[in-house]
């Protein structure tokens, strides 16, 4: 992605659309779970059961819980970040909540296809994301939730 416009929110929303398939336009879009859930499988196959996520539309509180559930659930079998998990803001639509977590899923999906990846976000990045993604538990996280092979992995840098 050398030379590339630095990704932003309209790039993430884009991105994120596309490989779940979602009409993704806004921040709020995400509040449900449903999306991140449907990237979560994208990127790690095998970290969430599909059968279990709760899709649209949605009549009740409990189902949007349910997702969000999973999702901390996923996160922490997959040891991503924990502070990048900010249900509340999410569920508010707001930008640092959406965009920190959007870099994250960003970031290892393209990691996942290629190792060589680099990219230039538009917004400062969290110190702590920012460490995250440059380290080997990154790639970690993507061979523990079938998102790397083994053999990937080590091309990757990592175990």
């Amino acid at each position: 992605m050398a030379g590339a416009a630095p990704i932003g929110k309209k790039e993430l929303l884009a991105w994120i659309g596309e490989i779940t398939g979602s009409r993704v336009a806004k921040f709020e879009d995400l509040r449900d779970g449903v999306v991140i859930l449907k990237a979560f499988l994208s990127i790690w196959p095998t970290s969430v059961d599909e059968r279990r996520i709760r899709g649209k539309p949605m009549r009740f509180e409990w189902e949007t819980k349910a997702n969000w559930d999973l999702i901390k659930q996923a996160m922490t079998e997959l040891q991503l970040p924990i502070q990048v998990y900010d249900k509340v803001g999410i569920q508010a639509g707001r930008f640092k909540a959406c965009y920190s977590f959007l870099v994250m899923l960003f970031f290892l999906y393209n990691l996942s296809k290629s190792h060589d990846f680099s990219v230039d976000f538009a917004h400062p990045i969290d110190g702590k994301l920012a460490q995250f993604l440059q380290s080997p538990a990154s790639v970690s996280c993507l061979e523990r939730g079938g998102g790397l092979q083994a053999d990937q992995a080590v091309l990757h840098g990592g175990p």
